[in-house]
Protein backbone atom coordinates (compact mmCIF):
# COMPACT_ATOMS: atom_id res chain seq x y z
CA UNK A 1 0.00 0.00 0.00
CA UNK A 2 1.34 2.98 -0.80
CA UNK A 3 1.90 6.57 1.57
CA UNK A 4 -0.83 8.81 1.37
CA UNK A 5 -0.79 11.78 -0.73
CA UNK A 6 -0.81 15.10 0.51
CA UNK A 7 -2.11 17.51 -1.62
CA UNK A 8 -2.03 21.00 0.19
CA UNK A 9 -0.86 24.19 -1.42
CA UNK A 10 -0.54 23.05 -5.42
CA UNK A 11 -0.27 26.15 -6.71
CA UNK A 12 -2.94 26.97 -9.56
CA UNK A 13 -5.13 24.39 -7.71
CA UNK A 14 -8.53 25.52 -4.85
CA UNK A 15 -9.31 23.81 -2.30
CA UNK A 16 -12.56 21.96 -3.36
CA UNK A 17 -10.20 20.36 -6.33
CA UNK A 18 -7.13 19.18 -3.41
CA UNK A 19 -10.06 17.58 -1.85
CA UNK A 20 -11.46 15.75 -5.00
CA UNK A 21 -7.68 14.49 -5.37
CA UNK A 22 -7.69 13.25 -1.82
CA UNK A 23 -10.79 11.53 -2.27
CA UNK A 24 -9.65 9.96 -5.02
CA UNK A 25 -6.21 8.72 -4.13
CA UNK A 26 -7.90 7.51 -0.61
CA UNK A 27 -10.70 5.69 -2.89
CA UNK A 28 -7.84 4.00 -4.81
CA UNK A 29 -6.01 2.60 -1.81
CA UNK A 30 -9.38 1.88 0.02
CA UNK A 31 -9.07 4.35 3.00
CA UNK A 32 -12.01 6.57 1.73
CA UNK A 33 -14.94 7.49 4.40
CA UNK A 34 -17.66 9.82 2.96
CA UNK A 35 -18.09 11.17 5.93
CA UNK A 36 -14.55 13.17 6.41
CA UNK A 37 -15.19 14.94 3.46
CA UNK A 38 -18.89 16.24 4.09
CA UNK A 39 -19.63 19.86 4.71
CA UNK A 40 -21.73 21.22 7.91
CA UNK A 41 -24.54 22.80 6.87
CA UNK A 42 -26.37 25.28 8.65
CA UNK A 43 -29.74 26.44 7.25
CA UNK A 44 -32.09 28.96 7.94
CA UNK A 45 -35.53 27.93 7.12
CA UNK A 46 -38.50 31.37 6.77
CA UNK A 47 -41.19 30.42 9.13
CA UNK A 48 -43.85 32.00 11.35
CA UNK A 49 -44.50 29.36 13.60
CA UNK A 50 -41.75 26.73 13.72
CA UNK A 51 -44.03 24.35 12.09
CA UNK A 52 -44.27 25.58 8.60
CA UNK A 53 -42.19 27.25 5.83
CA UNK A 54 -43.75 30.86 5.43
CA UNK A 55 -46.04 31.03 1.99
CA UNK A 56 -44.29 34.11 1.29
CA UNK A 57 -40.77 35.21 0.30
CA UNK A 58 -38.07 33.81 2.36
CA UNK A 59 -37.09 37.76 3.35
CA UNK A 60 -40.78 38.49 3.70
CA UNK A 61 -41.03 35.38 6.98
CA UNK A 62 -40.97 36.35 10.61
CA UNK A 63 -38.81 34.10 11.81
CA UNK A 64 -35.80 32.25 10.51
CA UNK A 65 -35.49 29.02 12.41
CA UNK A 66 -31.60 28.19 12.43
CA UNK A 67 -30.34 24.20 12.20
CA UNK A 68 -27.18 22.82 12.33
CA UNK A 69 -27.16 19.09 10.04
CA UNK A 70 -23.77 18.09 11.47
CA UNK A 71 -23.56 14.13 11.81
CA UNK A 72 -26.67 13.64 9.70
CA UNK A 73 -28.86 14.59 12.12
CA UNK A 74 -30.80 17.75 12.55
CA UNK A 75 -30.44 20.01 15.41
CA UNK A 76 -32.22 23.23 15.73
CA UNK A 77 -30.13 25.54 17.43
CA UNK A 78 -32.16 28.70 17.58
CA UNK A 79 -34.96 31.43 16.19
CA UNK A 80 -33.93 34.20 14.96
CA UNK A 81 -36.54 37.10 14.34
CA UNK A 82 -36.72 38.90 10.82
CA UNK A 83 -36.11 42.20 11.93
CA UNK A 84 -36.02 43.66 8.48
CA UNK A 85 -39.25 43.38 7.95
CA UNK A 86 -40.36 46.46 10.33
CA UNK A 87 -37.06 48.60 9.45
CA UNK A 88 -37.65 48.71 5.89
CA UNK A 89 -41.26 48.42 5.29
CA UNK A 90 -40.79 50.58 1.98
CA UNK A 91 -38.37 48.31 0.91
CA UNK A 92 -40.28 45.97 -1.18
CA UNK A 93 -39.86 42.53 -2.81
CA UNK A 94 -36.16 42.27 -4.77
CA UNK A 95 -34.69 45.12 -3.41
CA UNK A 96 -30.88 44.96 -3.00
CA UNK A 97 -30.97 46.43 0.48
CA UNK A 98 -33.64 43.81 1.76
CA UNK A 99 -30.78 41.15 0.89
CA UNK A 100 -28.45 42.92 2.20
CA UNK A 101 -29.82 43.02 5.46
CA UNK A 102 -31.18 39.29 5.24
CA UNK A 103 -28.28 38.38 4.22
CA UNK A 104 -26.56 39.74 7.90
CA UNK A 105 -28.94 38.21 9.90
CA UNK A 106 -28.04 34.63 8.47
CA UNK A 107 -24.14 35.45 8.08
CA UNK A 108 -23.95 36.34 11.94
CA UNK A 109 -25.73 32.69 12.53
CA UNK A 110 -22.95 31.05 10.00
CA UNK A 111 -25.77 30.17 7.72
CA UNK A 112 -24.62 28.26 4.32
CA UNK A 113 -28.30 27.42 2.78
CA UNK A 114 -31.84 29.04 2.89
CA UNK A 115 -35.06 26.84 2.51
CA UNK A 116 -38.06 28.23 1.94
CA UNK A 117 -41.30 27.37 0.33
CA UNK A 118 -40.71 30.14 -2.23
CA UNK A 119 -37.85 32.99 -3.08
CA UNK A 120 -38.43 36.14 -4.69
CA UNK A 121 -36.20 37.99 -6.80
CA UNK A 122 -33.32 38.70 -4.46
CA UNK A 123 -32.17 34.73 -4.82
CA UNK A 124 -30.02 36.24 -7.45
CA UNK A 125 -27.85 38.01 -4.45
CA UNK A 126 -28.71 35.39 -2.02
CA UNK A 127 -27.06 32.91 -3.79
CA UNK A 128 -23.79 34.59 -3.90
CA UNK A 129 -23.59 33.70 -0.02
CA UNK A 130 -25.72 30.48 0.77
CA UNK A 131 -27.40 27.68 -1.72
CA UNK A 132 -31.11 28.40 -1.83
CA UNK A 133 -33.18 25.56 -1.34
CA UNK A 134 -37.07 26.04 -2.40
CA UNK A 135 -39.28 22.88 -0.96
CA UNK A 136 -42.54 22.24 -2.78
CA UNK A 137 -44.30 21.38 0.37
CA UNK A 138 -44.17 23.64 3.19
CA UNK A 139 -43.43 21.32 7.04
CA UNK A 140 -40.14 22.14 8.14
CA UNK A 141 -39.50 18.65 9.47
CA UNK A 142 -40.17 17.17 6.08
CA UNK A 143 -38.33 19.87 4.32
CA UNK A 144 -35.49 19.37 6.59
CA UNK A 145 -35.46 15.39 5.76
CA UNK A 146 -35.59 16.05 2.49
CA UNK A 147 -32.56 18.29 2.50
CA UNK A 148 -30.56 15.56 4.36
CA UNK A 149 -31.33 13.47 1.92
CA UNK A 150 -30.61 15.53 -0.98
CA UNK A 151 -27.56 17.30 0.95
CA UNK A 152 -25.45 15.85 -2.30
CA UNK A 153 -26.62 18.44 -4.41
CA UNK A 154 -26.52 21.13 -1.64
CA UNK A 155 -23.10 20.93 -1.22
CA UNK A 156 -22.39 20.41 -5.42
CA UNK A 157 -24.23 23.95 -6.03
CA UNK A 158 -22.02 25.19 -2.37
CA UNK A 159 -18.82 24.31 -3.93
CA UNK A 160 -19.47 26.44 -7.47
CA UNK A 161 -19.12 29.80 -5.30
CA UNK A 162 -20.88 32.72 -6.15
CA UNK A 163 -22.14 30.90 -9.43
CA UNK A 164 -24.84 29.10 -7.37
CA UNK A 165 -27.78 27.79 -8.54
CA UNK A 166 -31.18 26.92 -6.31
CA UNK A 167 -31.89 23.62 -5.07
CA UNK A 168 -35.61 22.59 -5.38
CA UNK A 169 -36.96 19.38 -3.11
CA UNK A 170 -40.46 17.88 -4.65
CA UNK A 171 -43.14 17.64 -2.14
CA UNK A 172 -43.56 13.63 -2.57
CA UNK A 173 -46.58 13.34 -0.05
CA UNK A 174 -48.25 15.42 -2.66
Amino acid sequence: MTEPVEVTGVEGVEADEMVEVRVVVEEIEGNFNQEDYLMRFIVACGTSDGEKLTDDHFGESEYFDIYDLDDYEPRFVKKVENDTREEDEDLGHGDPGKAKEVSQILKDESVNVVLAHQMGPNIVRISKRFVPVIYRGREVDRAIGLLLDNIHLVEREWRKGEKREYVVLENDQG
